[in-house]
């Protein structure tokens, strides 16, 4: 196990001991910042879990923050290589992260003074390859040699996690097989746009609506209009050539009344290979009220004396 060596009554900086964890992945540190931030091991755990799943992770549990091999009456602590990109597209967005991670070395004291540490980065790749921004490497004897990291190629960002990479002896192999996916997805992935045709709205009927500018219709036509973000055009996806990016529209054939003005009545799906992946709403482009006696009345007053 690996440890900063912390002793009972010292005080440290969380900035430093997060150069402790990341760095060096001290097991004493991740028990230290849990208990402080969280009140407990057990609380942060708690903490860790509501993020995870917050951020979209469909198969972690978390029970140590250390990520050391543990069991308790909800399962193992575990995780998948899909949440573990999800967790560092997630830390990449903060510049602290980005900030710790990169750095080769620190140098801290402990708040007296007394003690003075060095944590170097274990991080090997961030000097083999120029590509790679941050990573984090990891090992239990159930999960083997792990590593997670973010590469920057042109204006392609990617996110590679590899697990059971290795045991003892074969320390060194997450290296080359990161440089080995690296290679593969440079080769393999790159960014494409939206398409740019949107498919055509059909007109809708409106059953029993009254549509003052047309006199007395019994089924007004109302015509759907996208809510589209402003950059929408601008957004691109990082896909294989292969991969086919489609619109879909979902409305019903009929509607009825009343319908407001801006009401939603379906969704505008951009498809990945026949899978959803994005949706924008469909909106009514204009209000129909509802046809009433008393509207109907009023309408034939004004058409018949005035």
């Amino acid at each position: 196990e690996v440890r900063l060596g912390m002793q009972v009554g010292e005080q440290y900086y969380l900035e430093d001991l997060l150069y402790s964890l990341m760095l060096k992945s001290h097991n004493d540190t991740a028990v230290a910042i849990a208990e402080a931030i969280g009140g407990s091991v057990e609380g942060f755990a708690d903490m860790m879990n509501e993020k995870a799943r917050e951020i979209g992770c469909r198969d972690t549990y978390f029970i140590t923050p250390n990520g050391l091999d543990a069991e308790d009456e909800n399962g193992i602590h575990h995780s998948t290589a899909r949440d573990l990109c999800l967790m560092m597209r997630y830390a990449i967005k903060k510049d602290a992260y980005l900030k710790i991670t990169a750095a080769r070395s620190h140098t801290f004291h402990d708040i007296s003074g007394h003690r003075t540490f060095t944590v170097t980065n274990a991080n090997a790749l961030l000097d083999m390859n120029e590509k790679v921004l941050t990573g984090k490497t990891g090992y239990t004897g159930k999960a083997g040699y792990c590593y997670v990291c973010t590469c920057r190629s042109q204006d392609r960002t990617f996110l590679i996690a590899l697990l059971g990479c290795g045991w003892p002896h074969n320390k060194t192999w997450k290296w080359q097989d990161t440089q080995q996916i690296l290679n593969y997805a440079e080769k393999t992935f790159f960014l494409r746009s939206f398409p740019e045709k949107l498919p055509a709205l059909p007109t809708l009927s409106v059953s029993k609506g009254a549509d003052p500018s047309s006199g007395l219709w019994e089924e007004p036509e109302l015509l759907p209009v996208y809510r589209l973000p402003a950059n929408y055009q601008n957004k691109k996806l990082l896909l294989k050539e292969s991969d086919s990016l489609k619109w879909k529209t979902e409305l019903p054939k009929a509607l009825k009344a009343p319908v407001e003005k801006n009401e939603q009545l379906g969704h505008l799906i951009l498809l990945l290979n026949g899978k959803k992946i994005k949706q924008y709403p469909i909106l009514a482009g204009t209000t129909v009220p509802k046809s009433s006696f008393s509207w109907v009345l009023e309408e034939l007053s004004d058409l018949y004396f005035h």
